[in-house]
């Protein structure tokens, strides 16, 4: 399993959490995506992997619980969810599939 992998999953997992989702986005870019450097995702995603991190660059400063219900409905909020979500498809895409070999 990739490292990008496993960090886009569990951040994907976050981000289908209860809190509201400025919280929920923070929390996925803190503990998960900004653990990951350029080389560590796939070159098919990394400019975008590069710009959405110049995008949340902020939110890895700021406490997830500064936000406020007016932020809630920010468009950046939206985006940046859905910038995680497709470079988590096309991971997927790109992780090598196990098999069980069957030696005869």
């Amino acid at each position: 399993m990739s490292v990008a992998w496993k960090q886009f999953h569990l951040a994907v997992y976050r981000l289908a959490g209860s809190e509201p989702q400025s919280e929920r986005l923070a929390n996925a870019v803190t503990m998960h995506l900004s653990r990951l450097t350029e080389k560590d995702v796939p070159s098919e995603i990394r400019p975008q992997f590069v710009e959405f991190l110049s995008r949340v660059r902020d939110l890895r400063a700021l406490p997830p619980d500064v936000a406020t219900p007016q932020q809630e409905n920010e468009p950046g909020i939206q985006e940046n969810i859905r910038s995680i979500v497709s470079m988590y498809d096309a991971l997927i895409r790109y992780q090598p599939i196990r098999r069980n070999c069957v030696q005869e």
